[in-house]
């Protein structure tokens, strides 16, 4: 066995100094840089071989492994060769009138890593391998990667089961890059749809003031935050905001305007102007702190994050209680386009109404549509749709502010049978009055 593991042993070590791969002076040798080719794959064997991390932060770091303790001397000696980290096992035998045992060993060395019988293209093109054993509920594991076409990347593994609602929850950095413009559809809803923003259906309590405070908190956040609210609605048990981040906006800001900005939000214990002061110069002396801020300033987690955690903790302190007010994490839809924009604006401003709450645009309270309409004069008409609060987007709706009033009026008008409200096709328009004068 030894003889036989040193031949193997030889060819092996000449094969790879022809290719090349193998590098060292003496009785020293290591695998070159080379060895992994221009293939990806190579790559993470090399690495498997040698026994180093493949990928990450710490890729090419050397792995500590745990050695295996000796088993009998015997049995390594009769049933095993090693030579120069060479190892020969032969713990099967074969007699030469065994021809169905001879071909099973035959089938298991020549058996590919994986089974292809198990392996199959999803319909988001990615490639899914079902396990063998089952999991509880008789739901098939599953083991999917997205389409490896790059060989400079790895591909990214998730495991799931078949039957669950949705794959594994990944962080929010890794759905948006922190940082990145882009406009989105954010939901928050209330613990357990609780009613704690409306009129508790089973007590009778209102707690209507709360949507006060957070239309309150919405206008605070665009006027520190690098943001364009283009819509929201305030809901008993939830909330819609079509938000903007626009990163160069931040960018442009002084030290004193980030530290100024960022001390709105979370303003010192002691409300006087020296305190505010003194905080935010302390803020303006730390420059890796002061940018910091600034990326936080125009990422959609903290805006969120702003947004959600005062609002929880004034509502616990008004009902002297501890625990969860919203849901743990938002909902962020990406909308590409001004089509995907201007469509969610509008089934944002519609929520009461589809609701049953309101009949009419007009009575749609702690909404968008509400604030514009009570705010616009006639001559405002015929201007582009604007922001409601934050910055003014250099890059407009392709819409004017009486277009868009016309788009969600005529859209609330469509019965859906899946809603429960839509606006009454003979009433007044929401233009009459300014048609009339």
């Amino acid at each position: 066995m030894a003889q036989l593991a040193g031949t193997i042993a030889h060819r092996v070590c000449r094969h790879l100094v022809r290719r090349g791969w193998l590098e060292g002076e003496g009785e020293s040798a290591y695998l070159s840089d080379n060895a992994a080719g221009e293939e990806g794959m190579d790559a993470l064997r090399m690495s498997s071989i040698t026994y180093r991390i493949a990928t990450g932060a710490q890729a090419g770091r050397k792995v500590t492994t745990l050695q295996t303790l000796p088993g009998e001397v015997g049995f390594i000696e009769g049933a095993a060769g090693k030579v120069g980290g060479f190892s020969l096992h032969a713990g099967v035998v074969a007699e030469a009138h065994e021809g169905a045992k001879l071909e099973r060993l035959c089938r298991y060395i020549a058996r590919p890593a994986l089974s292809e019988q198990r392996l199959s293209i999803s319909p988001q093109g990615r490639v899914r391998y079902a396990l063998k054993t089952p999991w509880r509920q008789n739901r098939t594991p599953t083991v999917s990667a997205k389409s490896y076409t790059d060989s400079r990347q790895s591909p990214t593994v998730h495991a799931r089961a078949i039957g669950d609602a949705a794959p594994m929850t990944q962080a929010r950095s890794a759905l948006i890059a922190p940082g990145s413009p882009g406009t989105f559809h954010c939901v928050q809803r209330c613990v357990r749809r609780a009613w704690l923003c409306g009129d508790d259906q089973l007590t009778g309590q209102s707690f209507e003031h709360r949507k006060g405070w957070i239309e309150q908190r919405l206008a605070l956040l665009g006027e520190c935050f690098a943001i364009a609210i283009h819509a929201y609605a305030v809901m008993s048990n939830h909330l819609h905001v079509v938000v903007q981040i626009v990163p160069p906006v931040a960018a442009g800001w002084d030290a004193a305007e980030v530290a100024a900005r960022w001390v709105r939000l979370f303003p010192p214990r002691e409300a006087t102007d020296d305190a505010w002061a003194a905080k935010a110069a302390r803020i303006v002396e730390q420059p890796e702190r002061l940018a910091l801020l600034r990326r936080r300033l125009c990422d959609l987690s903290w805006l969120m994050r702003c947004l959600a955690e005062p609002i929880a903790r004034r509502a616990n302190a008004e009902d002297d209680c501890k625990g969860r007010f919203w849901e743990g994490r938002f909902k962020a839809q990406v909308l590409c386009d001004a089509r995907a924009v201007l469509a969610a604006m509008a089934y944002v401003d519609l929520n009461p109404v589809r609701a049953g709450v309101a009949g009419r645009l007009e009575d749609s309270e702690h909404t968008s549509i509400k604030a514009r309409l009570e705010s616009m004069q006639k001559s405002d008409l015929s201007q582009p749709l604007v922001p409601l609060h934050g910055v003014l987007v250099a890059t407009c709706l392709p819409i004017t502010l009486g277009g868009y009033l016309a788009l969600v009026a005529w859209t609330g008008q469509q019965v859906r049978p899946d809603k429960r409200g839509a606006l009454d096709v003979k009433a007044p328009g929401v233009l009459a009055k300014f048609e009339a004068r």
